[in-house]
């Protein structure tokens, strides 16, 4: 076992690019919900975000939901080209094909197949993992999603608090992470 401290900050997109952080997040196994995505542009910017409260449901389902929700946001404010970041690695598999959607109860399934049906629209959309240290913005907005009046809310303008996220994200600000890697061998 190899143990690691790493820094880990906000990455740009390419240029010509949005970048959608996103997260979705369940207050137990089953509990309240909610789903969380922030587009920004190659600078940085705060473009747009939204929440959306779920009720009760579970963390891959609120996952699901967050990601379906944000790249529906990105592509009819007509953004092309997108960069979808997240820290739930199973979604990452999932909407990459790595990981066979059957193998989930349907109600994924049915999630899925409507990302599938986006992704396959005339635009480019990279998914990358990233750590939670690098999706800070959207973790900030993480208690709102639970507890928004509404179902669904767009937010034009990042509060107080995002703003502070959003300018150390565009100076790099790094915050440590303790990673842990296992390697072993078979014969």
């Amino acid at each position: 076992m190899v143990v690691g401290l790493v820094h880990v900050a906000w990455n740009y997109p390419a240029e010509g690019w949005v970048k959608l952080n996103v997260d979705g997040a369940s207050k137990s196994n089953l509990g309240k919900g909610g789903g969380r995505r922030v587009l920004q542009d190659g600078f940085g910017k705060w473009l747009m975000a939204f929440v959306v409260k779920l009720g009760i449901c579970n963390s891959m389902l609120a996952e699901v939901t967050a990601l379906l929700f944000g790249l529906q946001l990105a592509w009819d404010s007509g953004f092309r080209r997108v960069e979808v970041s997240f820290y739930f690695l199973a979604m990452v598999h999932l909407v990459k094909g790595r990981s066979n959607p059957h193998n989930h109860i349907a109600c994924y399934v049915a999630f899925l197949m409507q990302i599938n049906t986006l992704l396959s629209k005339p635009w480019q959309v990279q998914v990358y993992r990233c750590f939670r240290e690098a999706n800070r913005v959207v973790d900030t907005l993480a208690n709102i999603a639970t507890f928004v009046e509404d179902h669904y809310q767009v937010l034009q303008n990042p509060s107080a608090e995002v703003r502070v996220i959003l300018c150390e994200d565009t100076q790099g600000i790094s915050r440590p992470r303790l990673v842990i890697a296992i390697s072993f061998s078979i014969f």
